[in-house]
């Protein structure tokens, strides 16, 4: 996860490029975009989601379910607790899109 936001503005002219290629090279329709940093304040989509806009490129985000299974100490869960923060942050991760965005799914890494 770390804080470094691969779909930033430092990175735009490199999202130009290869989504042109996978727009027009590759013919696909879709991206999926691989979960991101919620909790950063400097980590934006919006960029990177909106060049895809322009494009005609539909996104399928994808939430990051690994941040609340992973537990690096080995210790049990308390599963209520695991469930609300997870559907609050399920929530937050919905609500970072646009009704206009071009979004065809939602999809849930492991």
């Amino acid at each position: 996860r770390g804080d470094v936001n691969f779909y930033g503005e430092q990175y735009q002219k490199l999202h130009e490029r290869d989504l042109q290629i996978i727009k027009k090279i590759l013919k696909a329709n879709a991206i999926r975009l691989a979960p991101w940093n919620m909790d950063s304040a400097h980590v934006s989509i919006r960029n990177f989601v909106e060049l895809c806009k322009e494009l005609d490129l539909l996104l399928i985000p994808t939430f990051d379910l690994h941040y609340f299974m992973a537990r690096p100490d080995g210790e049990a869960q308390d599963f209520q607790a695991t469930r609300k923060a997870m559907v609050k942050r399920f929530t937050k991760f919905i609500e970072s899109f646009n009704r206009s965005d071009p979004v065809i799914f939602w999809s849930v890494n492991e």
